[in-house]
């Protein structure tokens, strides 16, 4: 069965989504953020966004709803969210897609830092 799902940040009972995403293996798309590889581009970004949130202290939170149609589900998610919080997903970050051939782990790795810091302080939420 597939699901569309959010990895967001809680806070004082307050749930801001940071990530809006869709599958058809839940376990293996959490284990794939919980073990990022640089290979992988969406994997990696969304993986050290959470490492980074759990360094500021916060609980990151993955919600799920079954669906039969993921992807439209998806998408109408990922624009209701984007009007109710203060910055883009990280859906849409230009930094989330490289050439992993190309690009210095570690650069990635600042970039979603600064990302993730940004999104913290613009979400007076979480």
């Amino acid at each position: 069965m597939s699901a569309v799902y959010a990895l967001g940040v809680e806070s004082k009972s307050q749930f801001v989504p940071l990530y809006v995403g869709q599958t058809t293996n839940l376990l293996r798309r959490i284990s794939e953020y919980l073990n990022p590889d640089f290979d992988a581009t969406t994997d990696f970004t969304v993986g050290k966004a959470i490492e980074r949130i759990k360094e500021n202290d916060r609980i990151v939170v993955f919600k799920f709803k079954l669906s039969e149609s993921p992807r439209e589900e998806e998408k109408r998610y990922t624009q209701r969210t984007e009007k109710e919080i203060t910055r883009e997903l990280l859906n849409r970050w230009k930094g989330r897609t490289y050439d992993y051939n190309k690009t210095n782990p570690k650069e990635v790795e600042k970039q979603i830092k600064t990302w993730v810091k940004d999104f913290l302080s613009e979400n007076p939420r979480v």
